[in-house]
């Protein structure tokens, strides 16, 4: 559990991957998140750097988040409960974006602005076979917010990288 991190994360969608409409279409950077949200990433690449994910060559894609993860005294009290650690998890992100006034709103701005994905995720160590429920409360929020779910695992070097810059 003092490796799940909880992220409101943004991945731009260039359309010219998925259409051949020639539509225009912006590729957000993380200065223009932050100034459309009103608020700071802990962490962030922008096309052209380093595709944090692969860990290999430059990245095709944008990506912005927001991340919290757990103290130690918060691990502690969850006493091995997975569902419990996913649920304060939820709760720290949701008071952190209500703080910074982040609503649907601005997230909406986001997605007009930026052809981009837009979601809640939820990272784990790959050694790790968490099993977790999400919570009513949860679920409504991230519907109230227009956003999607997603979990997945990563190796343990990217997790403590990310942590480094997450919200405890």
């Amino acid at each position: 559990m003092e490796r799940f991190i909880l992220n409101l994360a943004f991945y731009s969608m260039p359309k010219s991957w998925v259409s051949s409409s020639g539509e225009e279409y912006t590729i957000f950077t993380n200065k223009d998140i932050d100034k459309t949200l009103r608020t700071q990433s802990t962490y962030y690449f922008n096309r052209g750097d380093l595709n944090f994910f692969s860990q290999f060559g430059k990245a095709a894609y944008s990506y912005w988040c927001q991340s919290v993860s757990l103290t130690k005294e918060e691990i502690a009290w969850c006493n091995d409960s997975h569902d419990l650690a996913v649920g304060i998890l939820f709760n720290k992100l949701r008071l952190n974006l209500q703080e910074d006034s982040v609503t649907a709103g601005r997230i909406k701005n986001v997605d007009e602005q930026f052809d981009c994905r837009r979601q809640i995720e939820l990272f784990y160590p790959a050694d790790n076979r968490a099993m977790f429920k999400l919570q009513r409360i949860d679920l409504n929020w991230m519907a109230d917010m227009h956003l999607d779910f997603e979990f997945r695992m990563l190796s343990d070097s990217l997790l403590e990288e990310l942590k480094k810059h997450s919200m405890s």
